[in-house]
């Protein structure tokens, strides 16, 4: 019993003596040191040197706004002895500026002179005086010119005249003329403006025109009333068709429509008679 004893002593004291050995222990105790980063110097990247543009500074050609283009040809050598030869540049066809569209005229815009954008009255004679027996009308007709309608876009219209009387457009047909002869007027207050009650003639119905001395009768064709005011483009020049030039000698009256509006256009188309 004794033995055992003393063999489990000695155990216990050789494993102490290694346990507290410093080859042993100092592993254990000492920490693993921390690694250093090693710094990196960063490379200078040198600033690129600008090289001068030698076409930099060299002038270029302005464009001509002329409005004729020269073309340009070459030219035949000379033979010896001859003297140079001569070129005459010629002129290219330009294109044409456009003109304002035409639009129906309207009896609300301003009164506009005879003189905004008067046009060559043809040779034969303008007319002068306008009957309507079933209007009880009988005014004089003045010379009107094309007026330009307010807002945006390049439009024109013919003209109302500044006076109690009918306008003649005078770029449309005249007296005795082939063509179509276009008169306007205002239509709102009875007895104060000259084609009130326009859109109630009826085909058949007797129109007198004169120039001078000369009288030339017409019968009522047609009676249209077409929606002109805040009507698209489109549909506005399409109703300009009734005052466009004709290969038939007619007569085209226009003017408002209703009494008391100008919603519309009232279109009177009369022929003259045999």
């Amino acid at each position: 019993m004794q033995s055992k004893v003393y063999l489990a002593l000695i155990i216990t004291l050789s494993s102490l003596t290694i346990l507290t050995s410093p080859p042993v222990m100092r592993p254990l105790l000492q920490q693993a040191p921390t690694p250093t980063p090693t710094p990196v110097t960063p490379t200078i990247t040198p600033t690129p040197t600008m090289t001068p543009d030698p076409f930099a500074n060299v002038p270029t050609a302005t464009p001509r706004t002329d409005s004729i283009i020269i073309e340009v040809n070459a030219l035949p050598s000379p033979a010896l002895g001859d003297l140079p030869p001569t070129y005459t540049p010629t002129p290219l066809a330009t294109s044409p500026s456009s003109s304002p569209a035409v639009l129906l005229p309207d009896p609300s815009l301003t009164d506009y002179p005879v003189e905004a954008f008067p046009a060559p009255t043809p040779a034969t004679l303008p007319p002068d005086h306008l009957r309507i027996p079933r209007l009880a009308l009988d005014v004089p007709v003045v010379p009107v010119g094309m007026v330009p309608v307010p807002g945006p876009g390049a439009f024109i219209s013919p003209a109302m005249p500044n006076e109690y009387a009918a306008g003649w457009l005078n770029t449309s047909a005249s007296f005795g003329q082939t063509g179509n002869m276009v008169l306007t007027g205002r239509h709102q207050l009875k007895k104060m403006t000259v084609l009130h009650g326009l859109w109630t003639l009826e085909p058949g119905d007797e129109i007198d025109l004169y120039a001078g001395e000369h009288m030339q009768g017409y019968r009522v064709a047609e009676v249209e009333i077409v929606p002109e005011q805040d009507q698209p483009t489109e549909v506005r020049l399409a109703n300009t068709e009734f005052i466009r030039p004709t290969e038939d000698e007619r007569l085209t009256l226009v003017t408002g429509w209703p009494e008391k509006s100008n919603s519309h256009r009232t279109i009177v188309i009369a022929f003259p008679e045999e």
